[in-house]
């Protein structure tokens, strides 16, 4: 009977990770590479804890936002929008915040609407957008910009975003709002522009400890009809605003097009600010594009380029998110969604993609059915694979995506990064999978057939790559066309179901559950083809 062990244990042994990890630093001399990660689970996060709260109408999931630990209880929090919750009015909106367990599950969740601070009104929608500052109150607890588009304080849906402040339990402790007068835009923001549409962080600019926030209004007629605009805010200690700029209001050249929708999407990426154009469905209209700033001291642009991931065959579908530096090469990758798909992009040090993955029901089926998602957000991992996974939200939808890394296609046990020879990289791979850092599979890293992936085997491999005395005594694997099958000395932590097991066709590992075939274009028979993991006749 071939089984498959997904061993997924973490090194206790820091002391022995530290020594291994000062041995391997004088050795690495090449980046490790890596694949995209795969979906093995689509999960409902929504719970009783959350599911008496919410009515339909509300939105919830319209906009979601990795925000720390709140709580203190070691694991990341969410910030999730409903801009059309009714809490004191029509669609003025809310933000929940949710507290996670180990397992990702919502444990318990707090809500800020119009019951808790004042100034929202009806049709303002506050929650279409949210953000994490960090921490901008220094109060040792993390803190909010969230957008409320519709906001009519000064001129009918001009716009405005909030800062919040928030408590451990969070609940709101200062709320601030930047509407068209906090800002000093009167005359330039226009019934319709939708002033809160995105929202992000921008970066400590100015050096002065407190970040930038960056607000756009894509519904902005300046210098044409719906460029779109983006504002970089400056606030000062008491979270009132200094000065704002106008992106693109210096001598750099840069001004949106028209039609553009300009700031449909923000986020922060390292030091630069990622700006999502989108598209109002004319003939005028320019493509989804999506542009990075480089901003000095005083919000005006350094550099721009357009970074599109579509140039590699992938769309850019319509939201953006970061998941953080998979391959660790030193550069951030990114996320995007539509409803039905998710894309994810491996960024080189250049800031060009570098790999590609879609999640959907096409053209590849990750996704066994389309997954509605209007935002993104990552969590670190809670399955045990050192994975992050992904949060994405929907209208009325809160789900739980979890990833599995991928080896090269020639690893091999000793030789995780598949390069044909035992080297300080692949050493440095299987320290990194020890203490956490990066996944790698049990048959490339678990080198001494210990059942754990430890420090030991780093020091195993590494003395094996200088030449020194090594025992490197693997499980025993087969391989498919895609798939590396291990017979392991431990129980199976992946499988229970035996369907799995004595069926000639069901011999490939498709994450946690079996399939008849997994993408290769050898899996299936002649005349047959992969569709949803089965193997189907061929059109």
């Amino acid at each position: 009977m071939i089984t498959i062990s997904c061993l997924r244990h973490r090194s206790s042994s820091l002391t022995t990770a530290t020594v291994a990890a000062t041995m391997l630093a004088g050795f690495f001399t090449a980046p490790v590479h890596a694949k995209p990660p795969r979906v093995v689970g689509v999960t409902s996060m929504i719970n009783e804890v959350v599911s008496g709260q919410i009515e339909a109408g509300d939105g919830f999931g319209h906009a979601v936002a990795n925000i720390g630990d709140i709580d203190g209880n070691g694991r990341a929090d969410l910030a999730v929008g409903a801009p059309g919750d009714d809490d004191g009015g029509s669609d003025r909106g809310a933000v929940y915040i949710l507290f996670l367990d180990d397992s990702g599950s919502i444990a318990g969740a707090a809500k800020i609407s119009a019951a808790s601070i004042e100034g929202l009104s009806d049709g303002d929608g506050f929650g279409t957008s949210v953000a994490s500052l960090g921490d901008v109150d220094e109060d040792g607890v993390g803190d909010l910009i969230v957008g409320a588009p519709g906001d009519d304080t000064s001129v009918g849906g001009g716009g405005a975003a909030w800062i919040i402040t928030l408590t451990e339990q969070g609940k709101a402790d200062r709320s601030r709002k930047l509407d068209v007068a906090a800002l000093g835009l009167a005359g330039t923001i226009a019934a319709g522009d939708g002033l809160g549409r995105a929202v992000a962080p921008a970066g400590d600019l100015d050096g002065d400890g407190r970040t930038e926030v960056a607000v756009s209004a894509p519904g902005n007629d300046w210098p044409k009809i719906n460029a779109g605009n983006v504002w970089i805010v400056f606030l000062d200690d008491d979270l009132t605003v200094s000065r704002a700029r106008r992106l693109g209001d210096d001598d750099s050249g840069f001004v949106p097009q028209k039609r553009s929708a300009f700031g449909s999407g923000l986020l922060l990426r390292g030091s630069e600010l990622l700006v999502l154009t989108g598209s109002d469905g004319t003939n005028f209209a320019p493509p989804v594009l999506l542009r990075a700033f480089d901003l000095d001291s005083e919000g005006r642009i350094e550099a721009v380029r357009e970074l599109n991931p579509d140039d590699d065959g992938a769309p850019l579908l319509g939201c953006i998110g970061a998941f953080g530096d998979f391959d660790f090469n030193g550069t951030g990758e990114l996320m995007s969604c539509s409803s039905g798909a998710l894309g994810l992009f491996l960024m080189n040090e250049e800031g060009s993609v570098a790999g590609t993955r879609l999640y959907g029901p096409y053209p590849r089926n990750d996704l066994a059915s389309p997954l509605p998602a209007a935002s993104l957000a990552t969590v670190p991992d809670v399955d045990g694979n050192l994975v992050p996974e992904i949060v994405a939200g929907g209208f009325g939808s809160l789900t739980l995506v979890r990833l599995n890394g991928e080896s090269p296609e020639n690893a091999t046990c000793g030789d995780p990064t598949g390069d044909g020879s035992v080297t300080t990289s692949d050493a440095l791979l299987v320290l990194r999978r020890a203490v956490g850092l990066q996944f790698c599979e049990a048959m490339w890293c678990d080198v001494d057939s210990s059942g754990h992936i430890t420090a030991s085997d780093a020091l195993a491999v590494l003395r094996q790559a200088v030449g020194s005395d090594a025992s490197i005594a693997c499980p025993t694997t087969t391989t498919t066309s895609t798939t590396t099958i291990v017979v392991p000395s431990t129980g199976d932590e992946c499988f229970d179901d035996h369907d799995c097991y004595g069926d000639e066709q069901l011999d490939q590992c498709c994450g946690f559950h079996c399939c008849e075939c997994d993408y290769g274009p050898d899996d299936c028979p002649e005349g047959f083809v992969c569709e949803a993991q089965q193997c189907v006749p061929a059109p």
